[in-house]
């Protein structure tokens, strides 16, 4: 079946270099842009080197991740310490406690999918233990509680920027509120502008993506190449200067927050319940569906021209699964769904409809 292609990667609009440049940036852009790393994985390598732990000292993380912010952790030399997620994704303060001793020296929390954590509460749990607070905003950038930017209250705070906007590359890291540079040149990242362009051609043509698919046909997932820390000093695409104030001219968090709502609407049985809140003030990454076999559902939408994501489905090797069984039950089903700025109203009623054809009967995210 032909059919245009819509993916949870925001694409790049072809129309971005005519248009008119935001005034200000928002955080953590307060000096300008500059030089931003490749990957927000590389900048936390970096922070925690900068942090200049002791010898031995342990990361608690969590058991849900993607990997390659564990990845950094261990490159950094620190010991993990794992803890699982609660029924609202929260770390379990009773848990935590309970993993402490005296070589613990950061806490490293995520905001899933852009879903804001306590933050507040949580630097003051790593304050009164005298602690380092990692905040993990990588698929959250551009949100905020009550109006407060999410990574403004970590020692440590990282940000994915291509999750958020049609850029190839580009990860922000930010420690006691000073935006860290790599040491190394950025690169032209042609091949990488030119693939958000053509992913934006793919979702209005399906003759174009029907080209895309075949020359974007899905490779075998290597969790080690995914997981891999890369150059810490290599530096983003050079273009992202030019592209990003030209992008962030409009609402972006507006318009993901409103896409989710509108999917929400249609699609509330099958998210898992910490995700069936409201996004009011934040940016959220992607939507999350729960199945029962992620991968036939993954094939059923993209016959429907919609590429989901199958979130997290291979933990860092150092996790003992068996452990963790509220990290395994999400790995097991999670899917994500587009709602970037780019979507237009056909595109989010094809998202429904190629929903209700393939994800099955709804079932519960929780054991």
């Amino acid at each position: 079946m032909s059919a245009a292609i819509l993916t949870v990667a925001p694409p790049l609009p072809w129309n971005v270099y005519v248009r008119r440049c935001t005034t200000a940036l928002p955080f953590p852009f307060k000096n300008g842009l500059g030089k931003l790393f490749a990957r927000a994985r590389q900048g936390l390598y970096e922070g925690l080197l900068l942090l200049r732990l002791p010898r031995g000292a342990k990361a608690l993380v969590p058991a849900f991740h993607h990997g390659s912010e564990i990845e950094a952790y261990v490159q950094a030399g620190l010991d993990l310490l794992y803890y699982d997620v609660g029924p609202d994704l929260a770390p379990d303060p009773a848990e935590l406690d309970a993993r402490l001793d005296p070589s613990v020296r950061v806490l490293h929390v995520i905001h899933y999918l852009g879903f804001a954590q306590d933050a507040a509460r949580w630097r003051h749990w790593c304050d009164l233990r005298g602690i380092h607070l990692v905040e993990d905003a990588a698929q959250g950038w551009l949100g905020a509680i009550d109006g407060r930017p999410l990574g403004t209250w970590g020692t440590l705070a990282l940000f994915s920027i291509y999750k958020t906007v049609g850029v190839p590359d580009g990860g922000a890291v930010v420690l006691e509120g000073t935006l860290l540079r790599p040491t190394g040149r950025h690169h032209m990242g042609v091949r990488g502008v030119a693939v958000r362009h053509g992913a934006w051609f793919a979702a209005r043509s399906p003759a174009v993506g029907s080209l895309w698919r075949r020359l974007r046909r899905a490779q075998a997932y290597l969790a080690e190449k995914d997981f891999r820390l890369g150059d810490p000093r290599r530096g983003a695409t050079a273009p992202l200067s030019i592209l990003l104030p030209r992008l962030l001219a409009s609402p972006v968090a507006e318009a993901r927050a409103r896409h989710y709502r509108a999917l929400t609407a249609e699609l509330r049985a099958w998210v898992p319940r910490p995700f069936r809140r409201d996004p009011e003030g934040l940016s959220p990454f992607a939507f999350p569906v729960f199945v029962v076999d992620k991968e036939r559902a993954a094939a059923g939408l993209m016959r429907h021209g919609v590429r989901a994501v199958k979130l997290w489905s291979v933990p860092h090797p150092s996790l003992r699964v068996t452990e963790f069984p509220g990290a395994a039950r999400l790995r097991q089903g999670t899917l994500l769904l587009p709602v970037h700025q780019e979507l237009r109203p056909e595109d989010l009623e094809r998202i429904v409809s190629a929903a209700y054809a393939t994800l099955g009967p709804p079932v519960p995210s929780d054991p």
